[in-house]
């Protein structure tokens, strides 16, 4: 994820989704997205997407910060909690590193529109 000169924040869509959680990590994720009502897990990720997107509007852009950043996709395997549970879930989430937090909470949301 790269915030542009307008602010605006950008991520890499990956081909594969799950590339960003690790080979232990998915499969509890999925397990914990087909356990969870839907819409519960629609309201983690509006929370999560919202905490990312106001993490950096209270920062300043910074183009020399973002450079190294513009079009990158987040880390492979950068998700490696292995969670049991929402709660656990959202805990997970919010450790997240600030500059991929977005990337994983979309990942997380086109894997539950696959389940």
């Amino acid at each position: 994820m790269w915030r542009g000169d307008d602010g605006r924040l950008h991520t890499v869509a990956l081909p594969e989704p799950d590339e960003i959680f690790t080979d232990a990590a998915l499969p509890a994720v999925e397990r914990v997205l087909e356990r969870t009502d839907h819409e519960e897990v629609a309201d983690l990720l509006e929370r999560r997407e919202l905490a990312a997107v106001e993490y950096w509007d209270n920062r300043p852009v910074d183009e020399e910060t973002e450079a190294p950043f513009v079009d990158i996709p987040a880390p492979t395997g950068l998700f490696h909690r292995v969670v049991a549970s929402l709660a656990e879930l959202e805990a997970a989430l919010a450790e997240v590193d600030p500059r991929w937090a977005l990337d994983v909470a979309l990942a997380l949301d086109d894997l539950a529109g696959a389940e």
